[in-house]
């Protein structure tokens, strides 16, 4: 081989071993890239299994991960501190266990085992969850567990979802307590109820004024035709003795209904307490102790101050009952301010300063599920004949239309306590000077149109205007009304008007016909009065009204009233 060929061949091997170097060179940036490429992709997985792990961590809910035994792999924060375990005591036991379920517990072969757990929502869904891989939500479950000591039912949420984990099929469980969801639930529902009772009640209370008035009516026209001793006017009287005790109950469904008038006007809740206190010593007896603290200044609260008075009687009656042998009484009032957890919580009224009255009686107390029906109308556990089921139904009536409210806190043996929140207010005191109508009843030739749809209070009604010489037109509802008074509107001296009427209500009836003569006077009868008509009442000298059921004499008074103020006026 010639010197030639040599350096060909050497330039050759060169170029060769050029190409190697770039070769490798390019081998070593591409496997430095896959290399970083690889760094960057374990940093992203490994942030993105902290985050993972972070969000498993402070889930606002019990997170169980579950393997194919289902037991437990991996539990999160809330799940230890709600079963006061620590996450190495909860890991490899199956999920009854691990949650602390009473059917587990008592189990010596463990959760999944016991006789109940054939029919447990929470292990079929489990089950379910890895045999179908479908996932579950929402799930309405209940478990009985010990939770740091107590034993309690607990309402929980569930959802199971099936995961895989390297490389091995799990289930991720997540509970969420619903305790509170559920108990607000029950209030709501409770509330509608006792709305839904509250609105029959009022319907009833309504026709049975309308019927205690012509019962009233047509005893008292008796009584006025009889001399004063007439061997039957005892029978008469107590007919009507029996009607007011039928017109007391009547009152009582109207308190509870809401829809009974009132006398609304800033009071001293601590002075309406002082005023009450000698009767409570009454109601109570002399073998029970009664203590009464109230806060220092005054509790100024928009109240009809008989209708506290009432409730005070009637919740000192109903602790008197629970201490047959005896005890102690203590009424308490404080200012308090209410929160939005409170007014959620209640599910009524708004947050803000209330007066709170406390009622603490240390008798034989009351179980939960006798609490949750207290208030209800005509539930009582009193023996046969000692009790219409009212008062509390009506103490519940009376706090909510002054818009406050009343709880009940009691365990059997231990007494029972009612609060009662009513708002405190700043408002000045705006008094409204009225004129109160008090005459014998007197004669008169005037015509009156009378509204009224009920026929026995009609007839009634027309029966006694015109013993007593009065004119009266009569209509059978509202639309009829506005049609009389055109026909006969340069006689007609006084409306005589029902309230809640077919067609049109006396109301609207009213505004018509007002429209074609402004001075028109009416008085509205109602069996219960309406806040519309308390409004108009206060506002306009114009309308009186006058409750069901009523006494002849007082009607004839107040038509005559009414009629002698149109004439000076």
């Amino acid at each position: 081989m010639n010197i030639q060929e040599k350096i060909r061949e050497l330039e050759q091997s060169l170029r060769q071993r050029t190409r190697a170097e770039e070769e490798l060179r390019t081998l070593n940036e591409e496997l430095s890239r896959e290399i970083a490429e690889r760094r960057r992709s374990d940093n992203t997985l490994a942030e993105q299994e902290r985050e993972l792990a972070t969000i498993f961590e402070n889930a606002p809910f019990i997170m169980l991960l579950l393997d194919g035994e289902r037991r437990v792999r991996r539990v999160n924060g809330l799940a230890c501190s709600f079963t006061g375990s620590s996450a190495g005591d909860m890991i490899d036991r199956r999920s009854g266990e691990a949650l602390r379920c009473l059917h587990a517990l008592d189990n010596p072969e463990g959760c999944g085992f016991g006789p109940q757990c054939r029919e447990c929502r929470v292990r079929l869904t489990v089950l379910n969850t890895f045999e179908t891989g479908r996932s579950h939500r929402h799930v309405d479950v209940s478990l009985p567990l010990t939770i740091q000591g107590r034993e309690e039912t607990i309402p929980f949420f569930l959802s199971a979802t099936k995961v895989r984990v390297a490389d091995h099929a799990m289930v991720l469980v997540s509970l969420q307590d619903i305790s509170e969801y559920k108990k607000r639930e029950a209030q709501l529902l409770h509330a509608q109820k006792m709305e839904s009772i509250g609105t029959l009640a009022g319907g009833i209370a309504h026709d049975f004024n309308n019927i205690l008035t012509a019962i009233f009516g047509y005893g008292d026209i008796a009584l006025m035709n009889m001399l004063g001793d007439d061997p039957r006017r005892q029978h008469i009287e107590n007919m009507l003795q029996a009607a007011h005790r039928a017109a007391s109950l009547a009152k009582d469904l109207l308190l509870f209904s809401r829809k009974q008038g009132s006398d609304m006007k800033i009071v001293d809740l601590n002075e309406v307490v002082r005023s009450v206190e000698k009767f409570l010593l009454r109601v109570i007896g002399e073998n029970i102790a009664c203590t009464i603290t109230l806060n220092n200044g005054t509790m100024p609260v928009f109240a009809d101050a008989s209708r506290l008075e009432q409730v005070l009687m009637n919740l000192a009656t109903n602790a008197r009952d629970a201490m047959p042998n005896g005890g102690s009484l203590v009424i308490t009032s404080e200012r308090i301010r209410l929160d939005e957890t409170f007014v959620t919580a209640n599910g009524h009224g708004n947050n803000g300063v209330y007066a709170m009255l406390t009622v603490t009686d240390n008798g034989t107390g009351m179980d939960d599920e006798t609490c949750r029906q207290v208030f209800d109308p005509f539930f009582t556990k009193k023996g046969l004949g000692k009790g219409t089921g009212l008062g509390l139904a009506v103490v519940y009536g009376i706090i909510k239309q002054h818009d406050g409210q009343i709880t009940v806190s009691s365990s059997p043996g231990r007494g029972t306590t009612f609060r009662v929140y009513l708002p405190l207010t700043e408002l000045a005191e705006n008094e409204k000077n009225r004129v109160e109508i008090y005459k014998k009843p007197d004669r008169g030739t005037e015509t009156i149109l009378l509204a009224e749809d009920d026929e026995t209070v009609r007839n009634m009604v027309q029966s006694l205007l015109e013993s007593f010489g009065y004119e009266v037109i009569t209509a059978v509802d509202g639309e009829d009304a506005v049609l009389k008074f055109r026909e006969n509107c340069k006689r007609v001296r006084l409306l005589l008007f029902d309230v809640i009427m077919p067609k049109k209500n006396g109301m609207v009836a009213y505004d018509e016909i007002r429209a074609i003569e402004p001075g028109m006077k009416v008085i509205f009868a109602s069996g219960y009065s309406t806040e519309a008509v308390n409004e108009k009442a206060q506002k306009e000298a114009d309308i009186v009204a006058i409750s069901k059921p009523y006494l002849p004499s007082n009607l004839l008074t107040i038509v005559r009233g009414v009629l002698d103020n149109v004439r000076s006026g």
